[in-house]
């Protein structure tokens, strides 16, 4: 959205095969019959995310992953049944300090600034990226890609 990049970025995606994919659900079966449900917001700070049209159709017998640029999402999420979230946006803060953390974040990513965290029965995790935003460099905020490997809790 930043910059006025919205069409430019969803016309990019599109002409590549990609599904810009903002305020919707998908869901992916799996080879045992279960399911994995996926929601997407549209950005917090420059679109317009509807969490109740998009949430509100998760169910509360899949895993359920909301994915949301912006990590402070997570505390409107309250109520509904989402397992994880995944977020970036804040870049870890791109300059932190030791014992005291992030010197600066952006708006939507002053709670949750990198790593993971529980709230609730929610995981959110903070991916820190591998770019900057504004400033052009990072100090203790390392860059990352992460894996997550998701497992079957036997019941």
């Amino acid at each position: 959205h930043g910059g006025y990049g919205t069409n430019t970025y969803k016309a990019l995606m599109e002409a590549a095969d990609f599904q810009v994919l903002r305020n919707g659900c998908r869901q992916v079966q799996l080879t045992d019959g279960s399911r994995i449900e996926l929601a997407f917001l549209d950005d917090v700070m420059l679109g317009k995310p509807d969490y109740e049209g998009t949430l509100s159709r998760l169910s509360e017998d899949a895993f359920s992953i909301l994915i949301v640029h912006e990590p402070d999402a997570a505390l409107k999420i309250g109520g509904y049944p989402v397992n994880l979230q995944l977020s970036g946006h804040t870049h870890g803060g791109q300059v932190q300090l030791p014992f005291f953390g992030p010197l600066i974040t952006p708006p939507y990513g002053k709670t949750y600034t990198d790593g993971m965290y529980t709230l609730h029965d929610t995981t959110v995790y903070v991916n820190r990226g591998l770019g900057t935003t504004r400033l052009p460099y990072r100090f203790l905020a390392r860059p990352e890609i992460t894996l997550f490997t998701l497992k079957t809790v036997q019941k």
